[in-house]
């Protein structure tokens, strides 16, 4: 074989390889700056978060002990923090807005928005809403938040069971 071709192809995979590096090492940067922020938001509140969850461009978490939940999502550069005492919450449901959408004699259900909705035991104060997914925002395809908001809802409707 020609010593050309060995060399480009040796330069070729330490290329793919540096790259791969830099993709990875980019996302556990993001991961753990998205962690830090999620950190300081529950000590801001006196809070530690005993269990938490990213996915996309959002991370939610939760205080076991003090009866907290915490959520951080960005949107087109814009970041919402949200903490929520549970203490004050009766009960949690996901919200799932979809349509049916019709192409070639088949029919298609298209999920539009995913929430949980914080239902509060004060009546006269407004219910709370925590969104998942926005196909305004995020990704056209569903990537598991459907599968997120329902194991979040069960963990939170079980903390304020106790």
């Amino acid at each position: 074989m020609d010593t050309s071709i060995i060399i480009t192809v040796v330069i070729l995979t330490v290329f793919c390889i540096i790259l791969y590096l830099l993709i990875i090492s980019g996302k556990k940067k993001k991961e753990s700056e998205f962690l830090q922020n999620l950190f300081t938001l529950a000590e801001k509140n006196n809070c530690q978060i005993s269990e938490y969850e990213r996915w996309n461009n959002s991370i939610i978490g939760i205080d076991r002990k003090r009866n907290y939940l915490f959520f951080i999502r960005i949107t087109n550069e814009n970041e919402t923090t949200q903490q929520i005492n549970l203490t004050d919450i009766q009960k949690v449901r996901v919200i799932e807005s979809s349509r049916i959408v019709s192409i070639k004699e088949s029919n298609s259900k298209v999920v539009d928005r995913i929430e949980l909705e914080f239902s509060n035991i004060n009546r006269n104060k407004p219910d709370t809403i925590v969104e998942f997914y926005n196909t305004a925002y995020d990704n056209l395809f569903l990537a598991g938040e459907l599968v997120i908001a329902e194991k979040w809802g069960k963990i939170i409707n079980d903390k304020i069971a106790e």
